[in-house]
């Protein structure tokens, strides 16, 4: 654990899986820093952690004491959705990010253009876990990506296979059937000998926007977004007291197999099959949505991807997709990042696909463009992996580079 002297203006602070932390006590006068600075760090147990009202919360375990701290003297850094988050006190603004929510700020002042209200979310019933009672929520844009999940969601034979549609209604028997109460579920508890209780999250552990990020065209004012709609399952569990941490995660798959929603697949060599391992709710499971930057409304919203393997009719599925996109001057947008070995242009302005290469492997990257000669050109790596493509045992690794008109 990193620990630092409260009286310092940049405090590296860290709250670890089992409560611990060295959150230090709130800002104080000059001669109480010296005093502190004299007597060293000072370690908290945290029972309770919270943003609430603009204000950083908590309370001290062990010493029985509370305390708030300003939103503008802190940042926090981490997934919201684990339990694991660095907080740091600094002199600047704070900033928090949501997952599969754009929000937009004020480049001068730093407040949301469109607006942020709090909401109830629903709270976590582990031993010990404190969740907020609420979360921020965006005025606009609306939710990307999918975020609750109903029973009729899940997929069915009509909507892919049999084959398919049975592996996920056996999932959810498995699973003890699922718990979703819609934006920021936790994990369920399942306490010691008692059968599967599995909360259902959406998105998943790889998010609903990935590390690809987003491009924008300035002359129309859009900002392109591509999401996956990857739920995950699972359940909190009480560990040996021989364990690294009292308790963890686990879910029908065990423990510690990435707990996806989805009819997971491997090749005989116990090798993960991402392309072929579908999720477990109707599509789409991928899509590509337009914002405009000025209104925060979606201009358009298209599904990104297809499968192959289905017939006609039940293709046009979406797929899971990590990378990004890239938007020309000429009004394109160029984008890989699905599991479908495509490489695609659409029309910035309407959504309309005009052009799908297929590649060798899937283009989990972020497009680059360059000009040579006068000649513009829009260039994108196909090397498959991040966990969603199928093992490729060529080993093929390829830079696509492609010419403009």
């Amino acid at each position: 654990m990193r620990t630092g002297n409260v009286a310092d203006l940049d405090v590296d602070l860290v709250i670890e899986e089992d409560g611990r932390s060295n959150l230090p006590s709130p800002p104080q006068t000059s001669a109480s820093q010296t005093s502190a600075k004299q007597t060293g760090t000072i370690d908290y147990l945290i029972e309770r952690f919270a943003l609430v009202k603009g204000r950083l919360q908590y309370d001290d375990r062990q010493k029985h004491l509370s305390a708030v701290l300003p939103i503008s003297s802190i940042r926090i850094v981490g997934d919201r959705l684990t339990r694991r988050h660095q907080v740091q006190l600094a002199a600047d603004a704070g900033e928090v990010t949501m997952q599969d929510r754009k929000v937009d700020l004020d480049r001068v002042t730093g407040e949301p253009v469109f607006g942020v209200e709090e909401r109830p979310v629903p709270q976590s019933d582990v031993p010990g876990e404190f969740t907020s009672p609420t979360q921020p929520f965006p005025l606009k844009p609306p939710m990307l990506g999918k975020h609750d999940y109903k029973p009729e969601d899940l997929v069915t034979a009509a909507d892919t296979t049999e084959a398919h549609a049975a592996a996920c209604r056996d999932l959810i028997e498995k699973s003890g059937g699922v718990i979703n109460r819609g934006p920021y579920t936790p994990w369920a508890y399942r306490a010691p000998g008692a059968a599967p209780r599995t909360a259902l999250n959406f998105p998943g552990d790889i998010g609903g926007t990935d590390w690809g990020g987003i491009s924008g065209d300035p002359n129309t004012g859009y900002i392109f977004v591509n999401t996956l709609n990857y739920g995950s399952l699972g359940w909190i569990e009480k560990r040996p007291e021989t364990s690294r941490v009292p308790y963890d995660r686990a879910s029908a798959w065990g423990n510690p197999v990435a707990s996806k929603f989805w009819d997971r697949k491997v090749n005989a060599q116990n090798q993960l099959l991402g392309e072929q391992s579908w999720p477990c709710q109707k599509p789409p499971w991928g899509q590509f949505t337009a914002i405009n930057a000025n209104t925060g409304d979606i201009v358009w919203q298209v599904v990104l991807g297809i499968t192959d393997e289905l017939p006609d009719g039940r293709k046009n599925t979406g797929r899971i997709n990590m990378g990004g996109s890239i938007a020309t001057a000429g009004g394109l947008v160029f984008i890989g990042a699905t599991n479908d070995k495509r490489f695609r242009a659409f029309d910035g302005k309407t959504g309309k696909e005009l052009w799908v290469t297929k590649l060798d492997n899937s283009a989990i990257a972020v497009p680059m463009t360059y000009e040579a000669k006068g000649k513009q050109y829009i260039a994108i790596t196909g090397s498959g992996g991040g966990g969603i493509t199928d093992p490729d045992t060529t080993r093929n690794e390829s830079l696509y580079v492609y010419s403009l008109p």
